[in-house]
């Protein structure tokens, strides 16, 4: 298809050009994403939320769906870390859409618990909780316990913020 556009006649030898071309894409995408994990880690939230904008541009570009989801979740969490959950929010169902087009449940699991810690810090409880408990039935359902973990600490946090301590004590 590259070659049509680009009004070049398609032979074996371009072809493996534009291959070898997404490759090194995706290996410099791949590299950035996981510079902004572990800038996220060490709380290096503006760097991280850099390194994931990139990654999500080269994503993009290359077409990969689970790359560019990862790269939205990843930036959904540094804005909420830097205290915009509006942006967080915006940016998890960005990447819970592409989870759920691509059949990914694990990522779907992982957005929506972005989007309850985003919803709690954005201080809708009863939305954290929703987004939580929808995140704690995939979780099970896939036998992900450290995401499952994950959900139920968000409602026990979401539970003791609306003042529901023996919910909360339930959860955690």
């Amino acid at each position: 298809i590259v070659p049509l556009i680009l009004n070049v006649p398609v032979t074996p030898v371009s072809m493996q050009a534009v291959a070898q071309t997404i490759d090194d894409s995706e290996q410099q995408a791949n590299k950035l994403l996981e510079q902004g994990n572990k800038q996220f880690d060490t709380s290096q939230f503006n760097a991280a939320l850099i390194s994931f904008q990139q990654a999500l541009k080269i994503y993009q570009r290359i077409g990969d769906r689970n790359g560019e989801a990862d790269s939205l979740s990843g930036i959904g969490n540094a804005y909420n870390s830097l205290g915009d959950p509006k942006q967080a929010i915006n940016y998890h169902l960005q990447s819970l859409e592409i989870k759920r087009a691509i059949e990914d449940q694990k990522g779907e699991g992982n957005s929506l618990a972005g989007l309850g810690w985003a919803y709690l810090s954005g201080r809708d409880y009863n939305k954290a909780i929703e987004y939580h408990q929808q995140s704690l039935k995939i979780k099970r359902a896939i036998g992900d316990h450290k995401g499952e973990g994950n959900s139920l600490a968000g409602l026990g946090c979401a539970y003791f913020s609306k003042a529901e301590y023996q919910q909360a004590i339930e959860y955690y």
